[in-house]
């Protein structure tokens, strides 16, 4: 009796053991108060565009990572408070080329707490990884001062004092001052409840684009202008915390 009681507690055993090496430990979202649309999964990083659906995901920093299959955490980067329903904000996850192969299964997250997939807020999902290296979008800190000197190819550069925009000349990278903004010129203006309001308009003088400078509802700068071929380019950030720019049309 006691022989076939431990051969039926070792089968047990066995078959939890089995059970436990298909098991695959799948990231899901912690709510459906936020989401991520995926950009580019390469061999050098992530991009992936978050935003908030519900309130309860607001205010809160959250951060962008990576995971490889096994659940262990490879990278992170850039939080961003999201202070709206709907903003966007454009997390680039990066990582040395090799970490992962073509064709590898990732976990790509974005969440209120780092280290994990969710926290209490956040995005999760598996993404296969493709060859591609990723260019304009990833970080290259140009470092003469500007505040969006993460994007080498911009068409504007803008620096604060209060606010100075230059047009970019695609060709030679040569910046013309296109906009001045003064403190007072921003106290002027003030911050609407119910409609962003513009501070300023000009023109790069290399394309012809339009470079328009606004406030917003949520008192923020925004400066909407665009590439030699129309394509939009489109930032934003806290006018207390220019360090803090975000992309919304790239």
């Amino acid at each position: 009796m006691r022989s076939k009681y431990i051969q039926f507690i070792s089968a047990i055993c066995i078959l939890v053991l089995i059970t436990n090496l298909f098991v695959v430990v799948m990231p899901a979202e912690a709510n459906h108060s936020f989401h991520a649309n995926i950009i580019e999964v390469c061999l050098n990083g992530v991009v992936m565009d978050g935003f908030a659906t519900e309130s309860s995901s607001l205010n809160l920093p959250m951060v962008g990572q990576v995971f490889d299959s096994g659940s262990s955490l490879v990278a992170s980067t850039n939080s961003h408070t999201f202070t709206s329903v709907g903003e966007t904000f454009r997390f680039q996850v990066d990582y040395p080329v090799g970490t992962f192969s073509v064709g590898e299964q990732i976990i790509v997250s974005v969440s209120d707490v780092p280290g994990t997939f969710n926290g209490n807020e956040g995005f999760a999902d598996f993404v296969t990884v493709n060859n591609c290296m990723v260019k304009q979008t990833l970080p290259c800190r140009i470092g003469d001062g500007r505040i969006n000197d993460a994007d080498c190819a911009a068409p504007i550069a803008i620096y604060e004092g209060s606010i100075d925009v230059y047009g970019i000349n695609p060709d030679t990278g040569v910046g013309s001052l296109a906009i001045r903004i003064s403190d007072s010129d921003i106290e002027k203006v003030g911050i609407s409840d119910d409609t962003n309001l513009q501070i300023a308009e000009g023109v790069n003088r290399y394309t012809g684009q339009p470079i328009t400078v606004y406030r917003l509802t949520t008192g923020e700068i925004q400066v909407n202008t665009a590439y030699a071929d129309g394509k939009p380019y489109v930032v934003a950030w806290p006018i207390d915390a220019p360090e803090k720019l975000y992309i919304i049309a790239h």
